[in-house]
């Protein structure tokens, strides 16, 4: 049996597929995204619906491996699905859909322009290759750069004028449901489109193909989904099914040029008993040869599993001792067991990001650089580096191991963010434990995070970039709470400046999903509290637990800062300290807000700072149940619901807890003097001396699945 098992594991090539099927979609199904104006309808995936300026993305969790960087493989894929796109009869109707295949860190575009068709809006419409693409596009309306000014089917790269394409016999007006099957052959490279048409009332069969090298244009893992949009004129876009299959041998189309076949030699002549003879040789030798080097496999198969059983996969708190002067330095951390293999599946299981081998982060960062340090806080250091293999720079995370806090921050995070999808949270890339690091992968982001800009004197944020960061933000904090999954939400509980990360753009990202955990979405369930001094909400410090309500408190304050450019804590005249929200209050009772904007604001709208300020207030109310729901701060912010009418005075002082360690408290606050943890404090008792677990043991994930839910009887 053992040789048998070891001819097959042998004789067996590694394959790495994707496939799966949805004959149709319904709302148990996690492994389907919905970004921007998608949602499901009916067990459709509706991706826009029949109203302008509309834009859609429906997109599979799982990665798909594309091509491998050592052998130079490519996979063979096929799609295949069914779509309508339905005008309702207008003859008025724009702008189509699109398949597309892009990597892990492409984003949205955050302008809704039609022509773009949900893949690229504004000077990246014709040249996307800061954020590539390669699309199958089914277009209804004709722009400049069209080839042709009918209904069309196209083959897009990083462009959306077509690289190929060819005249589309839509049935837009009357929406009837089309065919498409999408597929690569990797030895040939042709990218080939089969569709259905509607000629003279009867279905056709139409196709189109292109020669590309994808390795050119995409990274070895990649996304797979559907965008949609509309402009000044509208349409239902929409997919009834949708079935994928990927077949990836690393080593079949290797791109190292293989050994000469040896030359011909000439056939030997020999009688019948001299070739039996030296055949029986011949065969004794080779099955010797092949029966020691099957034992031996055998036996070094079996010593490595029975060596590797004897490192406990679970360790309790105090199986590493760290040093003194060795606190949170990872290379220095005697973890005997850092055994996780076993948690790798269930990691992969729910999560988008991939696992990177450490040596590629060791070359990424420069062996982690102190040169390319950008940050460090309470549970690790951030390095700058790049991805070869992805052709992209990232943001690495290398956590401390000293604390478990960062360990179970750690598989919070890989287990949550990695499951999320939305322009304004910093997207997972990958992940890493091995080696004795942990090491989280991450998106890098250009411009830092927010607080840099607040309250570096050598720069200055707009005010324009201000209130769209905050319009981001909002909507980030919207999805978590709201948008994610029907039954459950997520608690960020650590909402502040220096976790917003900004890009490129100045668009908003929310980031440092370490404290946050997973909520059912009955507005009565509560997690153990954490967060930051200053950000934290009083009901926080009453319970010792977070709801959603106190990540509105936290948005609130952060929106407080963008407004009105200061900390959390503001120093009055006779030395003693309020918070911003009681502070800000005082204003706004003498309807004076605009008074307290920032002064290092030349010029802003008036309306906009006056309505930030407002909502920064409405969400910073001291009691949880008069604050508002993200959707609700995402209507006023957007000018499609009135400010509400907030109290004169500021509502105290039984709820007033806001005096969070600060050293002295304003006279007008009767409040509880609360000192404020530190960030590690919550787990003072198991990190004091420290210890340290497994950052995928049993004990931290059953912790991250279900971080301590109690019933909170609540209003």
């Amino acid at each position: 049996m053992i040789v048998l098992f070891l001819l097959f594991f042998l004789r067996i090539p590694h394959v790495s597929s994707l496939s799966f099927n949805f004959p149709s979609f319904d709302s148990s199904n996690h492994d389907i995204n919905y970004e921007g104006d998608a949602s499901l309808l009916d067990s459709v995936i509706q991706l826009t619906p029949n109203q302008l300026s509309q834009t859609g993305h429906a997109t599979y969790v799982e990665p798909m491996h594309l091509w491998d960087n050592a052998s130079g493989s490519l996979a063979d894929f096929t799609a295949s699905f069914s779509f309508s796109i339905d005008s309702q009869n207008n003859a008025s109707h724009a702008d189509g859909l699109a398949f597309f295949i892009v990597p892990p860190q492409y984003r949205m575009p955050d302008e809704k322009q039609g022509s773009g068709i949900g893949l690229a809006s504004g000077n990246l419409t014709l040249n996307s290759t800061a954020n590539p693409f390669v699309a199958v596009e089914f277009d209804t309306y004709y722009n400049p750069w069209d080839d042709m000014d009918d209904d069309h089917v196209g083959i897009d790269i990083n462009s959306l004028k077509s690289l190929k394409s060819v005249k589309w016999y839509s049935s837009v007006m009357d929406g009837r449901v089309m065919d498409s099957r999408i597929s690569y052959n990797s030895s040939s490279m042709n990218l080939c489109v089969y569709f259905t048409g509607i000629s003279e009332n009867i279905k056709v069969d139409q196709n189109l193909c292109y020669e590309v090298d994808l390795r050119g244009y995409l990274p070895e893992w990649v996304l797979l989904g559907f965008s949609g949009a509309t402009g000044a004129n509208s349409e239902f876009h929409r997919i009834h099914s949708w079935s994928f299959d990927s077949s990836f041998q690393p080593h079949k189309n290797s791109t190292t040029t293989p050994s000469p076949p040896p030359p011909d030699m000439p056939v030997p002549i020999s009688t019948g008993k001299d070739e039996n003879k030296a055949g029986k040789i011949a065969g004794v030798v080779i099955g010797s040869l092949g029966a020691c080097v099957i034992v031996f496999l055998g036996i070094w198969y079996f010593r490595h599993k029975k060596k590797s059983k004897t490192k406990p996969y679970a360790h309790p708190i105090g199986s590493v001792q760290m040093s003194s002067t060795s606190v949170g330095n990872i290379e220095e951390a005697e973890v005997d067991s850092f055994v996780v293999q076993s948690q790798d599946n269930e990691f992969r299981r729910v999560t988008g990001a991939k696992k990177i081998p450490y040596e590629a982060l060791i070359c990424a960062t420069n062996n982690f650089d102190e040169n390319e340090k950008l940050g460090e806080g309470g549970f690790g250091a951030v390095f700058k580096g790049y991805l070869k293999d992805l052709r992209i720079f990232v943001a690495v995370k290398r956590i401390f191991v000293s604390s478990i806090v960062g360990i179970k921050g750690y598989a919070a995070e890989v287990m949550i963010l990695s499951q999320l999808r939305h322009k304004n949270l910093v997207q997972l890339i990958g992940w890493c434990h091995e080696r004795k690091a942990i090491l989280l992968v991450y998106e890098y982001l250009e411009n830092r995070s927010l607080d840099f800009h607040l309250y570096n004197e050598e720069t200055l944020l707009k005010w324009e970039q201000r209130f769209k960061i905050a319009q981001g933000l909002a909507s980030g904090l919207q999805y978590l709470h709201h948008g994610w999954k029907e039954k459950q939400c997520v608690l960020h509980r650590d909402i502040k400046p220096s976790n917003v990360m900004l890009d490129s753009d100045f668009n908003s990202k929310l980031g440092d999903f370490g404290l946050a955990r997973l909520q059912d979405n009955d507005g009565r369930s509560q997690t153990l509290q954490g967060g930051s001094r200053g950000y934290i909400a009083p009901e926080c410090w009453d319970t010792g637990r977070s709801i959603k309500e106190s990540d509105v408190f936290s948005f609130g304050v952060v929106a407080l800062e963008i407004a009105c450019g200061r900390k959390p804590f503001v120093q009055k005249e006779d030395g003693s300290q309020v918070h911003i929200v009681e502070w800000l209050w005082e204003f706004y009772g003498r309807r004076k807000l605009i008074e307290a904007a920032d002064p290092k604001l030349e010029d802003f709208k008036r309306k906009q700072m006056e309505c930030l300020m407002i909502v920064g207030l409405w969400c910073g109310h001291p009691h949880y149940a008069f604050r508002p729901s993200m959707s609700d701060v995402i209507d006023v912010l957007n000018f499609a619901a009135d400010p509400p009418e907030l109290p004169p005075k500021f509502p105290g002082p039984e709820h007033c807890l806001y005096a969070q360690g600060s050293s002295t408290v304003s006279s007008s606050i009767t409040a509880t003097f609360i000192t404020a943890p530190t960030q590690h404090s919550t787990y003072d008792s198991q990190s004091k001396n420290s210890n340290f677990t497994s950052p995928t043991s049993p004990l931290i994930m059953n912790q991250v699945k279900s971080e301590y839910i109690t019933t909170y009887h609540e209003k």
